[in-house]
């Protein structure tokens, strides 16, 4: 039967997971599976719960439950091999290690083997790697890894594994180089891609291997080579973080990464004094921002989600400053959750929004033209946005086990508002955004075929329907039409927009083009409910959102990071609001958040809650500290910059062309030294 396994193993690895194929595996499970899973092979069940698992399958098969001998096992007597198994697929369950197997395995890796081991050491590797504790018990675990380590290093023939006395062989390799890349330092790293090269040096003309058994061999290699994959995380339920029963685990950290353009950094969520002065308009009330608190509102107690936000407002895909390429190739490598939005820009709609929405000398031709343009757009949009996946997957440390989102546009305009014998505003604009629509669905649906990193794409137009606002053009010349009183994106001259005691929007006045026609606070809030859902239900066939959450994969050794989301800027006078609630301890829970907003290393707060809201009154640059202290006494401390000006736009006074009104971008369409803030007879273009 274990021969079989390993040939599914190798299959569902390469994608090849058709119901034909797979049925055939299954009959033999049926057939064979319960002489082969007994009391006494707890690890013939282990393998066939692992197999069932990665095929997406319940454990339960043909009235048989594989899983269960495995979780009520009272003994592991067994081979050690077996009992890697039966970590691994206790791991995969999420269930944890019973203290009497991680003894065993301890005992196992600890004791001088009277003749290595070089495939069980390597596959007890990979299970330990998934093992997390507390500090005390995290020693014990990296002294046993160490010792197989250790081992494996004696085990090394050029650069694959086997016996000193025999040379490398395909077997041992297998095991061993998943094994050194889950659990090895840097240099084991290395070692494990260059054992995963000589296993590909070693394959025949007819894609077989040599080995004790050529097919055994060759179905043992195909998930190594298809990116080092392994009894842990071959297909569906790859094994997650788990404990040793009765310790207490470490609290997990998850990083988001949040890339794209205005639609993603947050223009239209702050007043026009409340932006960074470095015209990225990144903002503390973009979705992504909103996700992470809802987040570690539900999760907290276990996992904490911090959030780095690269987008920037006016971004292309591939071209011009702050590319969102660019962006995917600085973000940590160890991000498990990417969300972004990508492409407006490159099809040039800001002139389609300035044209058909903003124009205060409206034409039905300009309109349509530029609709026209950005459509014959499309096509280049796609190959960037195939570009752009690339350079993500590359970027990752583990592709295959990090969510991405592609959260499409919304629509922008109300249906059937078209001048009368026309087809624009309404109707043209619309259709071209379901063409942008549909080709981003397909785009994405092609990469998810062949790539181990798969994206989900999550359209808005849904969502927001019945939310948009009413153009200028309509508001004008329709009498006794208003504005959309229930509208998520800010229409013409408003930034901001919320909802007031009665549920109708309420926005802030702005003279800031840059926040039109971008979602607004509600919108932002609108979109991180949807994307919270997409990231959940992405999570393979779990019981619960915890264990939805379980399985986004965390960064690996951090013991604390503190982190804050607020303004960076603040106009002399106006309150400045910073959240801390983010910051990560592994052990225990933070305690004591203490502040330095001027800088002098004197924390003048000090509080035991995270969110703070002062008001700053000396103009001046800072660079402010936030120290957080958990309650094992460990302590970490964050420097971030705070700009405090008249205006609030964070161009110092004696240079800004309009120092009473935030114009951070200093635009001056007419060249008369007045920034077009505080000249309203000029007009500048939309950034997406």
């Amino acid at each position: 039967m274990g021969p079989e396994l390993d040939g599914a193993l190798a299959l569902i690895s390469a994608g090849k997971t058709d119901a034909k194929l797979f049925g055939t595996i299954k009959k033999d499970i049926k057939a064979k599976g319960p002489s082969y899973c007994t009391s006494k092979n707890v690890g013939g069940c282990a393998k066939v719960t692992i197999t069932l698992l990665a095929a997406g399958e319940p454990t339960t098969y043909g009235g048989v439950d594989y899983a269960k001998p495995v979780i009520l096992a009272s003994q592991f007597n067994e081979r050690p091999f077996h009992q890697a198994l039966d970590m691994i697929a206790l791991e995969r369950l999420g269930k944890p290690i019973p203290q009497k197997l991680f003894k065993s395995i301890t005992d196992y890796a600890l004791t001088p083997p009277k003749r290595n081991q070089p495939s069980t050491d390597g596959l007890m590797l990979a299970a330990l790697s998934h093992v997390v504790s507390t500090a005390y018990g995290q020693e014990g675990i990296t002294a046993v890894k160490a010792a197989l380590v250790k081992r494996l290093d004696a085990d090394r023939q050029t650069d694959g594994w086997g016996w000193p006395d025999h040379g490398a062989n395909v077997r041992a390799t297998t095991r061993v180089a998943p094994g050194l890349y889950r659990a090895g330092d840097a240099n084991h790293k290395d070692q494990a891609v260059k054992g995963q090269a000589w296993l590909a040096s070693q394959q025949k003309v007819d894609g077989s291997f040599a080995g004790y058994t050529p097919i055994t061999a060759t179905t043992q290699a195909v998930p190594v080579l298809r990116g080092l994959q392994s009894f842990d995380s071959i297909g569906a339920n790859p094994a997650r973080a788990v404990t040793v029963d009765g310790w207490v685990p470490p609290r997990r950290l998850v990083k988001m990464t949040v890339l794209g353009d205005s639609y993603s950094a947050g223009n239209g969520t702050l007043k026009d004094d409340e932006y960074p002065t470095d015209h990225s308009y990144r903002s503390p009330k973009n979705y992504g921002s909103v996700l992470t608190r809802r987040l570690n509102r539900e999760f907290g107690d276990d996992t904490t989600f911090q959030t780095d936000v690269r987008a920037w407002s006016g971004a292309q895909i591939t071209t011009g400053d702050h590319t969102i390429v660019s962006q995917a190739d600085g973000m940590d490598p160890h991000t498990h959750v990417v969300l972004m939005t990508a492409g407006g820009n490159d099809l040039d709609f800001t002139t389609v929004v300035e044209n058909c929405f903003i124009e205060r000398v409206w034409s039905a031709a300009k309109c349509g033209g530029s609709v026209d343009a950005s459509r014959k757009k499309i096509d280049a949009t796609m190959t960037k946005t195939t570009t752009l996946l690339s350079h993500i997957q590359n970027r990752l440390a583990d592709p295959a086990h990090t969510r991405v989102i592609l959260i499409g546009y919304p629509y922008l305009i109300p249906a059937d508002e078209d001048i009368p014998s026309t087809d624009v505003p309404s109707t043209r604009v619309r259709a071209a955004e379901d063409e942008f629509r549909t080709r981003q669905a397909a785009t994405i649906k092609a990469w998810n075929t062949s790539h181990a990193l798969k994206v989900t794409y999550t359209p808005t137009t849904a969502l927001f329907t019945n939310h948009e606002p009413e153009t200028l053009m309509w508001v004008s010349t329709s009498p006794g039409h208003q504005q959309n009183m229930y509208r998520w994106i800010n229409g013409v001259l408003e930034t901001a927009g919320h909802r007031n005691e009665d549920g109708l929007t309420q926005p802030y006045p702005s003279q800031d083009m840059s926040n039109y026609y971008h979602p607004n606070v509600i919108g932002h809030g609108q979109i991180a409910g949807l994307v919270h859902d997409a990231l959940l239900s992405r999570a393979a066939r779990s019981a619960s959102l915890s264990e939805s959450v379980a399985q986004v994969a965390s960064v690996p050794g951090v013991r604390m990071r503190a982190a804050v989301m607020g303004q960076s800027q603040v106009r002399r006078g106006n309150p400045l609001s910073l959240d801390a609630s983010s910051s990560y301890t592994a052990f225990g829970h933070i305690r004591r958040w203490q502040w330095d907003l001027d800088g002098d290393r004197h924390y003048e707060i000090d509080s035991a809650t995270p969110e703070i809201t002062r008001t700053l009154t000396r103009i001046g640059t800072y660079q402010a500290h936030l120290r957080i202290t958990d309650t094992t006494g460990t302590t970490d401390t964050l420097t971030f910059p705070i700009q405090v000006t008249r205006d609030g736009d964070g161009v110092p006074d004696t240079q800004d062309n309009c120092p009473t009104i935030a114009n951070q971008d200093q635009t001056d369409t007419d060249h008369d030294g007045i920034g077009d803030a505080c000249d309203p007879h000029t007009t500048t273009k939309t950034p997406r």
